[in-house]
């Protein structure tokens, strides 16, 4: 399992050292393929995690996304914002968070924004705020609904579409 997001649930379980890799792996499998429970719960049911544990780790997790510095030439993080705003819970950021880990690891570069928009947790209206807040610039894709940072377009007035090859027209 990739150690890429360390504010996951289930990483910060293995970084303490409270469950190993395999034993998370096991779970997220299970819970990707339709356990309509959370990690945490799985964690404790099969037994690799006490209840003790899943809250001081829930604690962690809570502290690390409170304690993270928003950067100033972004206006902060994109979930950090959504939930401060309260666009989301705790519990769906920290959702979508999990799908992204798992979605990467598949070779998807889905941002958090477009995975929650997509399970509909996230309006259109909110996304586009948040991004607002964060100082981006955005062109949305006609055909498939792909949101993009324009800030980089130096001035052209159109691109293809990574995911389709619709043409996306910056606006002015």
């Amino acid at each position: 399992m990739s150690t890429s997001n360390a504010h996951l649930l289930g990483q910060i379980a293995v970084k303490e050292g409270f469950v190993t890799p395999a034993q998370l792996e096991e779970c997220v499998r299970l819970q990707a393929g339709g356990m309509r429970k959370t990690l945490g719960a799985l964690l404790v049911e099969k037994g690799f995690l006490t209840l003790e544990r899943l809250e001081e780790v829930t604690k962690l997790q809570h502290v690390r996304f409170e304690s993270i510095a928003a950067d100033p030439q972004k206006g902060g993080l994109f979930g950090q914002l959504a939930v401060r705003h309260g666009y989301l819970s705790p519990a769906q950021l920290a959702e979508g968070l999990r799908e992204q880990e798992v979605l990467s690891q598949g070779g998807s570069s889905l941002m958090l924004g477009q995975i929650l928009l997509k399970k509909g947790a996230l309006s259109v209206d909110h996304f586009l705020e948040i991004l607002r807040l964060q100082k981006k610039e955005v062109a949305k894709c006609p055909a498939c609904d792909t949101f993009f940072d324009v800030r980089s377009t130096k001035g052209e007035s159109k691109f293809l579409c990574s995911s389709c090859a619709s043409v996306v027209r910056v606006p002015k």
